[in-house]
């Protein structure tokens, strides 16, 4: 969890984003204007800021100038319609610690801020507690009832996935994105078979919970029926 601001002028943008960094269980604090957003950004402290480009009274862009002038070492995540090579460089070389073109992908953006808040502290790491599941991103590893369980690494990518995303059901096409770079039509048949190495898996560790598909919504992890029946 992180304390963020964000700067954006679009109101039904920052809404969308700030329900999605919420349910990420961030804390989103909102502004619309620079001048609004300099205020906060000297008044109170926030883990890291997304900037939108143009903004009614300044460009996002001198932002991110007065935050460096100011020695202020939070990442800044510049988000704008702008994705020319040219408008990047300049955002780079403006401040920005991240450029990102709109309209986001919100799991991409939710990855974005991770990557970011780490090189802040990579000493953090990352663990995702689901039912009796703790899942440690960094060390890549899994325990049930804290008993370690050996999971290959593609099934380890995608229960992190899951993990990442409690309560967002993923799309077969989400997920096989996300799992290979450059995924082609065999990817779809060895997504079936890795899920159900998954579910092989948990129910054999004694875990709680399950991958659950929803034809209308997409896979999630759930609670076994017998863990919900107990």
């Amino acid at each position: 969890m992180a304390k963020l601001l964000l700067i954006e002028d679009d109101a039904e943008m920052a809404l969308q984003l700030r329900k999605w960094l919420e349910a990420d269980l961030h804390v989103v604090e909102h502004a619309e204007t620079g001048k609004e957003a300099l205020f906060r950004l000297s008044t109170y402290e926030y883990d890291l800021a997304i900037v939108d480009w143009n903004l009614p009274d300044m460009q996002g862009i001198d932002i991110c100038k007065h935050v460096r002038c100011e020695k202020l070492h939070m990442p800044l995540l510049m988000l704008t319609s702008r994705g020319d090579v040219e408008d990047k460089i300049v955002g780079l070389d403006g401040g920005a610690t991240d450029y990102l073109v709109k309209p986001p992908d919100l799991l991409e953006l939710s990855a974005r801020i991770r990557s970011l808040l780490r090189r802040q502290d990579p000493t953090i790491a990352e663990v995702f507690n689901v039912g009796n599941l703790q899942i440690n991103e960094s060390a890549r590893t899994v325990f049930v009832d804290q008993k370690l369980i050996k999971i290959p690494p593609i099934e380890f990518d995608l229960l992190l996935l899951f993990a990442k995303n409690i309560g967002k059901p993923l799309s077969r096409a989400s997920l096989v994105a996300a799992i290979w770079p450059q995924p082609d039509v065999e990817d779809n048949n060895n997504l079936k078979v890795r899920l159900m190495n998954l579910r092989k898996k948990l129910a054999a560790s004694g875990s709680d919970q399950t991958v659950d598909y929803d034809a209308a919504a997409g896979y999630s992890l759930r609670v076994t029926r017998a863990a919900s029946d107990a």
